[in-house]
């Protein structure tokens, strides 16, 4: 799926779990409960006004629940819209949120 075009798509609850998203533009796309664990981005893919911290991260996988390499690659393209309020986010992501605001208990 490298060079895909999703801007401006409505990709809520899609299944993107192991996309090649490498070189996609899913610009300004909701990515609202989308799964996207194992999914793979570089610095070529375009995701502005995108908020990542709503897909979900959780795996299938028992020894790893979350995609926590995704979770950070995600976060180190985009640090600045980070949300305060952990209720805007996917249940996947309230603990790295949580950390990265120096908070260590989850509220929901």
């Amino acid at each position: 799926m490298n060079s895909g075009r999703f801007g401006y798509c409505d990709l809520t609850n899609a299944d993107l779990r192991g996309v090649l998203l490498q070189e996609a533009c899913l610009d300004n796309a909701d990515l609202t409960d989308t799964r996207i664990a194992g999914a793979q981005i570089d610095a070529a893919t375009n995701m502005q006004n995108v908020k990542w911290w709503k897909a979900d991260y959780f795996t299938d996988n028992p020894s790893g629940r979350i995609d926590l390499n995704l979770i950070r690659l995600m976060y180190d393209r985009d640090r600045s819209t980070l949300p305060q309020d952990l209720g805007e986010s996917h249940p996947s992501v309230h603990s790295f949120i949580a950390e990265q605001n120096g908070t260590t208990k989850v509220k929901n």
